[in-house]
């Protein structure tokens, strides 16, 4: 009787956990890439160098280098079957400048979608960067 109890509960919350799974994996990559974001910030006034932050959304991978002698700085990729399972990746703008005064050339906006979930980063020109759902 226990045992038939036990397999009946372990069916009713498997579906819950893999739905709670999925939800963290779509955080978990727009946490990252908040960091990256304000990481960008920090290495322009650090080093008082212009960054480019560059994206490709159809390879899922996004860079920032160093404007001024093409140095990359930081390289991530979030294609399903990495340490991110994004299935896919827009950013609004495919290249900013954050020069080292703290003020990027666009706003950028970035949604992630994994499993159906969907995970949006917004960044001001001067640095302000939210996580939504």
């Amino acid at each position: 009787m226990v045992v038939v109890i036990l397999g009946i509960i372990t069916a009713m919350l498997v579906p819950q956990l893999s739905s709670l799974t999925e939800k963290s994996e779509a955080g978990r990559a727009a946490m990252v890439v908040q960091q990256d974001l304000e990481r960008t910030f920090t290495l322009a006034a650090r080093l008082r160098k212009p960054m480019v932050l560059s994206a490709d959304n159809t390879q899922h991978i996004y860079q920032v280098k160093d404007q001024t002698d093409d140095t990359v700085r930081l390289t991530r990729r979030l294609n399903l079957g990495q340490e991110f399972g994004v299935e896919t990746m827009t950013f609004s703008n495919t290249s900013i400048t954050v020069q080292p005064n703290g003020v990027a050339s666009d706003t950028l906006g970035v949604t992630l979608v994994s499993r159906n979930t969907i995970r949006h980063v917004s960044m001001t020109r001067v640095g302000l960067i939210q996580r939504t759902q």
